[in-house]
């Protein structure tokens, strides 16, 4: 019996030691790469959720592009110059700048065009800026840029029925009066005028922005002190819709388009001016979360896009003889009118730092939109 027991006896130290240590390697091992997986796929999620971001921004942006100049006059529209003109407002990411036409640039940019840039007129975001992959390798401010198109979603110069022109039933040089056969205000208006809207009325051959400070009905106030500054029809020289009489429009007369359509000569139509640049305010658990932003006329932005840290356009130009390529200022000579192609770049970061590295993932896009013709230029002769 006793040598039976000695034969059961059971590991040796060294043994267990052996045992302990290939145990330890073999836990170590699927650590490691069950660490590695989740890092793989960390990696994964953020680059996803990051060409998300850019591909919605992009498309956002190059959809409102592709529309610039709808309903808008060859080679933009006129603005209040001379004795008594003010500078047109901008709106930034923070306050509001000028718009560089019309009365600080009378001879040479009298007309606000459909596409406006606006290089290093934004925030500063990147919080890394000597990066590689990025057109300038040095801290820089990013981009924004203004587009101007007819609001379809509120079509006040025609009658939808029968795409007949819907007159103004009087205009003033402090009121639009718009007909009843296209209501502009109410609860049966889905969209419906508002203060702050800019309105592009023509008449008598001519066409000039202004912007709704009151609505009432169908009767829109366009009194000075607006938010854009473009209504100065009682200041400005010209360039604004004071002009108009003189070109056979009546201030004061009242028509009725469904009666009879003598003194019926002026619409007016509304347009959206939208406006994107970046955000760098926003804080999220102590970091800042930059955001691309989209600004309708003078409202409140609104983010569009998340982890946006920079935005730079580039801009064609055409100008009858030789196209003038990637440049990010107007051209001597030539007029932002004459921009024919809007070169777009974008970059994005991850939400948060990644574990192991402690640094962000990052990426990038680029894109191309052709602008219909804003400008009296023959790019084939």
């Amino acid at each position: 019996m006793e040598k039976n027991m000695k034969r059961q006896r059971g590991f040796s130290l060294i043994e267990l030691l052996v045992a302990m240590t290939v145990t330890l390697i073999i836990a170590a091992a699927t650590l490691s790469l069950f660490s590695y997986a989740l890092n793989v796929n960390a990696v994964g999620s953020q680059l996803s959720n990051i060409n998300g971001n850019l591909r919605s921004a992009l498309n956002l942006v190059a959809r409102d592009l592709l529309q610039a100049g709808q309903g808008i006059p060859t080679g933009g529209v006129a603005l209040p110059t001379g004795t008594g003109c003010q500078n047109i407002n901008r709106p930034v990411y923070t306050g509001t700048a000028q718009f560089p036409y019309g009365c600080p640039n009378a001879s040479t940019f009298p007309n606000m065009p459909a596409v406006i840039p606006g290089n290093a007129m934004g925030p500063n975001v990147i919080s890394i800026p000597a990066l590689s992959w990025m057109p300038e390798t040095t801290a820089h401010n990013t981009d924004m840029i203004t587009v101007v198109y007819q609001d379809n979603n509120l079509v006040t110069n025609l009658v939808p029925a029968t795409l007949a022109a819907n007159y103004l039933t009087t205009i003033t040089a402090s009121q639009l009066t718009f007909s009843n056969a296209v209501p502009i205000s109410g609860s049966t208006v889905s969209n419906p005028a508002v203060p702050g809207d800019v309105f592009l009325v023509y008449g008598g051959g001519l066409y000039r922005y202004v912007v709704a400070t009151a609505v009432s009905g169908q009767v829109v106030t366009i009194a000075s002190g607006d938010s854009f500054n473009l209504n100065q029809q009682g200041t400005a020289a010209s360039g604004t819709i004071s002009d108009m009489p003189a070109q056979g429009v009546t201030f004061g007369a009242t028509c009725n388009p469904a009666v009879n359509l003598t003194g019926c000569v002026a619409t007016a139509q509304r347009v959206l001016f939208i406006t994107y640049f970046l955000d760098n305010a926003t804080v999220v658990n102590g970091q800042t979360v930059p955001r691309l932003m989209r600004q309708v006329g003078m409202n409140a932005p609104v983010s569009v896009a998340e982890v946006i840290e920079d935005i730079e356009f580039s801009f064609d130009y055409v100008n009858g003889t030789a196209p003038v390529n990637n440049v990010v200022t107007t051209p001597a000579g030539l007029t932002d009118n004459q921009i024919r192609k809007v070169n777009i770049y974008m970059a994005a970061r991850s939400d948060t730092v990644l574990t192991q590295s402690r640094n962000y993932i990052r990426s990038n896009m680029a894109t191309q939109v052709d602008v219909r013709s804003l400008a009296f230029v023959n790019r084939y002769q």
